[in-house]
């Protein structure tokens, strides 16, 4: 294959000038060729890869985001779980084949200002607050446009291997509307406790996806499974299936997750040979009444849990302030059209979120002598009128201090050694409504 050095068109590699252009116009004739970002900073916005390309970042690559947000087009893409024109990512392949984004260079999504437009430099201001205040919390996340790191959407055949995702403004890697696609040893590291939505890797209405041996740091969900929220993701109607996680790392953050965008089903998950240490959850699921949606057919084996919070977090009824959308009486400011989407009825005929058929084997959890935060093994809550079923444990050896809350839920367990060191504190039933 014919290599393209970014050095080889006198493009600027210091970080001080917008080079998004220049490196496009190279991008835009790549196809069939693996395309070089030497070492070097690169200051840039959205940059989108043809067909049958490679993009090879080397050691020492940066690609890092410009902070101008006139310098972003603003396109059709889904923004957790609806359809709407937003900013798109740093890296994108859109209604692509045959591409490839490897090498052990960073993507440096420029976190802090992205973030500092949602909370406020102190976490007590920005776009939250004043949403807040109107009880527009739903909205917030939507109209606080925020920039992906990656991309890859209605695409197949994508390899991304070895590279650093770092300090995204929104979501680190997404894959969405694709097939056939290989996640190998990338690592992502956006954890600062000021990141809001920084998920590590959302598979979102996608199938035939594997992701291995990589490493996650963030604020949000480490992994996740989505396929649509509400009205919308019914209307679109592409589940998530067949999907294999396994022979990963995962540090801060929130676990891997099912939800809670998951209208059009999830199904057909193995989950495999994962070490958690400090994290949030370790398995998760969330939905709320409005999502309706299944998940079915999910294994999940060979867990190591070393001082997570809560080992397996199942709540159908997740952050109510942000799941349940309703435009207060007393609002008066224009009303966007994403915003009726949020709101749009959902028909009550059809049946609340289906969880059936998981099983859950060989897990091990314990915490480290120094180690004095929450420790809780099931916060498993279904619906009352269609409670979880043939949810199954087996093979568990694990020390917790609060053994937690498992109600309208069918669970078994065989071989089941769960050790409690405390009665459940009232304070930790209730976990992520930000």
């Amino acid at each position: 294959m014919e290599e393209i050095r970014l050095s080889d068109f006198n493009i600027d590699n210091t970080g001080n000038t917008l080079v998004t252009k220049s490196i496009q116009d190279v991008l835009d004739n790549a196809s069939g060729k693996k395309v070089i970002f030497n070492e070097g900073k690169y200051l840039v916005s959205s940059l989108f890869i043809k067909s049958n390309t490679i993009v090879y970042l080397e050691k020492g690559a940066k690609l890092i985001a410009t902070t101008n947000e006139d310098e972003y087009p603003i396109l059709d893409t889904r923004v957790a779980g609806i359809e709407m024109p937003w900013f798109v990512g740093i890296l994108n392949a859109i209604d692509t084949e045959n591409v490839t984004i490897e090498g052990e260079g960073i993507i440096d999504g420029a976190g802090p200002y992205w973030w500092n437009k949602y909370w406020g430099k102190d976490m007590n201001g920005g776009m939250r607050q004043t949403y807040d205040r109107q009880g527009l919390r739903f909205a917030c996340d939507y109209d606080c446009k925020r920039t992906r790191n990656v991309l890859i959407s209605n695409s197949k055949n994508i390899l991304l291997k070895d590279f650093t995702s770092a300090d995204s403004g929104f979501w680190n890697v997404h894959i969405l509307y694709s097939n056939d696609v290989i996640v190998d040893n990338i690592h992502i590291n956006s954890d600062d406790y000021m990141s809001p939505s920084t998920d590590g890797i959302n598979i979102d209405s996608s199938y035939n996806v594997e992701i291995k041996n990589c490493r996650l740091a963030v604020n949000d969900d480490s992994i996740a499974i989505k396929s649509g929220r509400d009205a919308d993701g019914i209307r679109v109607n592409i589940p998530s299936h067949d999907i294999r996680i396994h022979d990963c790392e995962i540090l801060s953050g929130f676990g891997i997750t099912l939800g809670s965008e998951l209208s059009a089903g999830i199904y057909n998950v193995d989950i495999n040979n994962i070490k958690y240490e400090g994290t949030d959850c370790g398995f998760r699921i969330k939905s709320t009444k409005t999502r309706k949606g299944y998940i079915k057919n999910i294994t999940v084996r060979n867990l190591e849990m070393i001082d997570v919070k809560y080992l397996f977090h199942f709540y159908l009824n997740w952050n109510p302030n942000y799941s349940n959308c309703r435009i207060p009486k007393t609002y008066k400011g224009e009303i966007p059209s994403y915003w009726k989407t949020l709101c749009q009825h959902v028909d009550s005929k059809i049946p609340d979120t289906v969880i059936e058929n998981i099983e859950i084997s060989n897990i091990k959890a314990y915490q480290t002598p120094s180690y004095m935060g929450i420790s809780r093994c099931f916060n498993i809550e279904g619906f009352e009128n269609q409670p979880m079923s043939k949810i199954k444990f087996r093979d568990m050896d694990i020390t917790v201090k609060e053994f937690g809350i498992i109600s309208y839920a069918s669970v078994s367990f065989n071989n089941a050694n769960i050790r409690v060191e405390q009665k459940n504190n009232p304070l930790n039933d209730v976990y992520d409504n930000r």
